[in-house]
């Protein structure tokens, strides 16, 4: 006699929707509150030597405002490069200072263990996952559109479904929705920065993006970090 046996994420459920949205920007606080509206947990990955200077205007959160905004939240704080440093241009001892430097500050901010990451512009090479995993970080994410909903063979180099601006948004979201065999499932992932939303004026694609995918039962909203430990418990 055969066994077929497959993975279910909590509560059986079949299906994770996850965010990732980059940088400090003050764009955030919106973006949030979308999320908490509609019962979605997202990642934020944090520049932690960009934050605004107290008093001074910007377009980036201040350090005591991020705090505000992520501390005893369900949302993930992740780090992003410290300075922003695109980790494939610089040698191998110039990213593990960085990538240490970026989750020691995230790590006293928010006092918590950040083991979260998204590459800055995109950018690693050869030696990157290395560099990581030696850094103790669990996963970080490209900027490599898949189309799909398959988990990563390698959480390290970890693609996204797609960006919110993708014109295939919404198809690949009924796709998604409609995936009900008990061999499918599978993760949405969705990335980009909540700037792009303020800068074409497109806050209602997010709102319903999440008013469409809100409320399923057979649905897992998780951070990039949970689904990644779950996964790998499993």
């Amino acid at each position: 006699m055969y066994y077929s046996v497959r993975m279910r994420f909590p509560a059986g459920k079949k299906k994770a929707l996850t965010f990732s949205y980059d940088d400090d920007t003050v764009h955030n606080v919106r973006l949030v509150e979308i999320f908490n509206r509609y019962g979605m947990k997202g990642t934020f990955n944090l520049n932690m030597g960009r934050f605004a200077l107290p008093g001074k205007p910007s377009d980036s959160l201040t350090l005591d405002r991020a705090k505000e905004l992520f501390l005893g939240s369900d949302h993930e704080v992740a780090v992003h490069g410290y300075t922003h440093i695109p980790l494939g241009t610089v040698p191998k001892n110039v990213a593990v200072g960085d990538v240490i430097l970026d989750l020691a500050a995230a790590e006293r901010a928010f006092g918590r263990i950040v083991r979260g990451m998204a590459y800055a512009d995109g950018s690693y090479r050869a030696h990157t996952d290395g560099v990581l995993a030696q850094c103790g970080v669990a996963y970080c994410r490209t900027v490599q559109n898949t189309h799909a909903f398959a988990l990563p063979e390698n959480w390290l180099y970890l693609h996204p479904t797609c960006h919110h601006d993708d014109g295939a948004l919404f198809d690949l979201a009924d796709r998604f929705l409609s995936r009900d065999s008990a061999a499918e499932g599978g993760m949405f992932f969705l990335w980009g920065h909540a700037y792009e939303f303020a800068n074409n004026r497109n806050w209602d694609r997010m709102e319903a993006f999440c008013e469409k995918m809100a409320g399923r039962d057979e649905i897992w909203y998780a951070t990039n970090l949970e689904i990644c430990d779950y996964v790998r418990d499993f």
